[in-house]
């Protein structure tokens, strides 16, 4: 029964999927490299038989989901939005994995620096009201970790879209860099919020995703040309996995999950990679242009 029900929700969640980001049968198959007809089949209602689990794999990868939401996820309340935004996840995954994409890494000492400086520079840190006579912090010991202090003088790690009593960092940041020089940020993070007096303080682990970028200074009239050392560097929040994209966390923590994992790896540019393949490849002729 159990896998009678598995193999419904995941036949559903296919379905769902495909009519949300327009793909054809035809094209899904094609990008799996499964024999034409096999898909249309398995959609089937009165096919018995489930996908093996590379298929299953494959679907996933093409739809940016991981293979436990394929399965057991319910795609059919996503928006147009969400779907528009785990596209875009998935495609950060797969350029970060082919090194396309490299990753700055932020850490919590970074973050714990900007708090003390005179101008902090990082999309999560909000400048907020003098509270008379607070001691400034660094760190704060909580349940066994090491967290950025929630509150550091007038500041507060600011969390977007997301209404808490205190915010925090939970691990390493990451900014990288993607088209037209904007850059992308992502924070793993921790905050704490009361659902009622009657009940005690709750607490999430979450993701923040942030953009920055130049921005031409708002001033009349608009068509007269800004020098760009006079633009603004602006952060914009994307979404947050507590918030308004819980949907998206397990498409961005495996994201995350990619960044971390190539962060600690060897880097190779394209040019040293297609060398490297020229060699191992004893039919080539032609040495690459470098």
């Amino acid at each position: 029964m159990d896998s009678e029900f598995s193999r419904q929700r995941l036949v559903e969640n296919i379905s769902t999927l495909m009519q949300q980001q327009k793909l054809k049968v035809g094209e899904v198959e094609q990008r799996i490299g499964i024999s034409t007809g096999y898909l249309s089949k398995m959609l089937k209602k009165d096919t018995v038989s489930a996908p093996s689990a590379d298929t299953i794999w494959k679907l996933a990868k093409v739809f940016g989901v991981s293979t436990d939401m394929l399965i057991e996820g319910d795609f059919s309340g996503s928006n147009e939005n969400i779907q528009y935004l785990r596209s875009f996840f998935s495609k950060l995954k797969s350029k970060t994995i082919s090194d396309d994409i490299e990753w700055e890494a932020i850490t919590i000492d970074d973050v714990n620096r900007e708090l003390m400086s005179v101008n902090p520079d990082l999309p999560i840190i909000q400048m907020m009201p003098s509270d008379s006579g607070q001691k400034a912090e660094l760190h704060r010991y909580f349940e066994g970790r090491e967290i950025s202090a929630s509150i550091h003088r007038d500041r507060r790690i600011y969390s977007s879209g997301v209404s808490v009593q205190s915010a925090w960092v939970e691990g390493t940041g990451y900014k990288a860099t993607i088209k037209g020089g904007i850059h992308i940020y992502i924070f793993p993070m921790g905050c704490s919020f009361n659902i009622g007096e009657e009940y005690p303080s709750q607490e999430v682990s979450y993701f923040d995703i942030y953009f920055g970028g130049l921005e031409r200074p708002n001033v009349e009239p608009i068509d007269v040309a800004i020098p760009m050392e006079e633009y603004d560097y602006v952060y914009r929040p994307v979404c947050n996995t507590f918030g308004n994209a819980i949907e998206l966390e397990p498409i961005i923590r495996e994201l995350y999950k990619s960044i971390e994992s190539n962060n600690g790896d060897v880097r190779i540019s394209r040019t040293v990679r297609e060398t490297i393949d020229y060699f191992m490849d004893d039919s080539a002729e032609d040495l690459p242009y470098m």
